[in-house]
């Protein structure tokens, strides 16, 4: 808050020697509380910039574990699919998962009985 009254950093150094010359502490006093609040604020936006970038990779390391189940899970409707062997429509393994598991162990029950 204090930087940005002043266009650089000499003409803060300026203001602080006038002040030390012209002894006013109070002024002094301000002028170093209002310094100590700026790098508060400071430290207080690098905390949260911190927390936005560790929200942004969970974020992402959350989509990038949804994309992976969801695959899997293709490759699974795919494979309960496959093992029906009836010419059902895919979209028949999702829809109906109890009757598809049931189909792929009476599938497998046949090969074991083969």
């Amino acid at each position: 808050a204090v930087r940005a009254r002043f266009r650089d950093g000499d003409e803060l150094l300026r203001f602080k020697r006038g002040l030390e010359e012209a002894d006013c502490s109070k002024w002094r006093r301000r002028a170093d509380a209002s310094e100590a609040k700026a790098a508060a604020y400071e430290a207080l936006a690098a905390q949260h910039r911190r927390r936005f970038v560790e929200a942004e990779a969970a974020r992402d390391a959350a989509a990038q574990n949804v994309r992976l189940e969801s695959e899997r899970a293709d490759e699974l409707e795919a494979a309960l699919h496959d093992a029906r062997d009836d010419d059902a429509p895919r979209s028949s393994t999702r829809a109906r998962p109890r009757e598809a598991s049931k189909a792929i162990a009476r599938a497998r029950d046949d090969i074991v009985d083969d």
